[in-house]
C-alpha cells in the first residue's frame, strides 16, 4: 500500500542525506497529487449532486403548488357532490311519489294535480340530471389529475432517496480522502522534522564533515538551514455543509 511505501521512506531517511529526504518528499508529494486527483473527482460529483438538488427543489415547488391546487379542487368537488347528493335525498323520493301516485287514471282534478306536480318536478329533474353529468365529468377530469400529482410525489421521493444515497456515499469517500491527505501531509512533516533534528544534532557536535554528510546542502559549512515540506494545495473536496472559506 502507498502508506507502507511512505513509512519505508521514513525509516530509510534516518540514514539519508538531504537529497534522499528530498526524494522521499517528492514521492510523498506524488501520493498527495494522486489523492487530490481523486478528491477533485469527488468534488465534481459533489457539485453535480448539488445541481441535481437545485433542479429537484424547483420540481418540488411546482409539485407543491399543483398538489395544493388539486387538494382545493378535490375539496370543491366533494362539497359539490355532497350538495348534489343532499338535493337528491329530497328530490328523488318526491319523483318516486309522483310516479307512484300519477301513474294511473282519474278525474280531471286528479289529472290537473298530476300535471301541476309534473310541471314543478320536471325542470328540477332536468337540472338535477345536468348537475350529475357535470359532477361526473368533473370527477373524470380530477381523477387522472390527482393520480398524476401522486405519481410526481413518488418520483420526487425516489429522486430524493437517490440523491441522499449519492451524497452519503460522496461524504464517506470524501472524508476518507481528507483523512488520507492529512496522513500524507503529517508524514511529510515528520520526515522533514526528523531530518532537521538529525541535521541540527550533527552540526551541534562541531564535526563539519559529519554535518555535511548528514545535512547535505542544508549545511553551508557554518549554518544549518532547516528544510520545509513543499507548499500543499488546498483540498479538492469539502465536507457537505462546510464553508467555502
Amino acid at each position: 500500500m502507498k502508506y507502507i511505501a511512505l513509512l519505508c521512506l521514513l525509516s530509510i531517511s534516518a540514514f539519508a542525506d538531504d537529497s534522499l529526504v528530498q526524494g522521499s518528499l517528492n514521492g510523498a508529494a506524488m501520493m498527495l497529487r494522486q489523492a487530490d486527483a481523486s478528491g477533485a473527482a469527488l468534488g465534481q460529483a459533489q457539485l453535480q449532486i448539488v445541481d441535481q438538488g437545485k433542479v429537484w427543489q424547483t420540481k418540488k415547488a411546482k409539485y407543491e403548488a399543483d398538489n395544493s391546487a388539486a387538494i382545493k379542487e378535490t375539496a370543491d368537488y366533494t362539497a359539490a357532490l355532497n350538495r348534489h347528493q343532499a338535493w337528491g335525498e329530497t328530490l328523488l323520493p318526491e319523483i318516486d311519489r309522483y310516479n307512484g301516485q300519477c301513474s294511473g287514471t282519474g278525474d280531471q282534478s286528479y289529472v290537473n294535480q298530476c300535471n301541476t306536480w309534473k310541471g314543478n318536478l320536471q325542470p328540477l329533474q332536468v337540472r338535477f340530471n345536468q348537475e350529475k353529468s357535470q359532477i361526473d365529468a368533473w370527477k373524470g377530469q380530477l381523477t387522472p389529475k390527482i393520480s398524476e400529482v401522486s405519481q410526481r410525489h413518488d418520483s420526487l421521493q425516489a429522486e430524493w432517496n437517490q440523491m441522499s444515497n449519492a451524497a452519503a456515499e460522496n461524504q464517506r469517500q470524501g472524508l476518507a480522502y481528507l483523512a488520507k491527505r492529512e496522513q500524507i501531509i503529517r508524514e511529510m512533516q515528520q520526515l522533514v522534522d526528523g531530518f532537521n533534528q538529525r541535521c541540527a544534532l550533527a552540526a551541534a557536535g562541531g564535526n563539519k564533515e559529519l554535518a555535511s554528510e548528514t545535512c547535505g546542502e542544508a549545511f553551508d559549512g557554518n549554518t544549518v538551514h532547516a528544510i520545509h515540506i513543499p507548499d500543499v494545495p488546498s483540498p479538492q473536496w469539502r465536507a457537505w455543509g462546510a464553508s467555502a472559506n
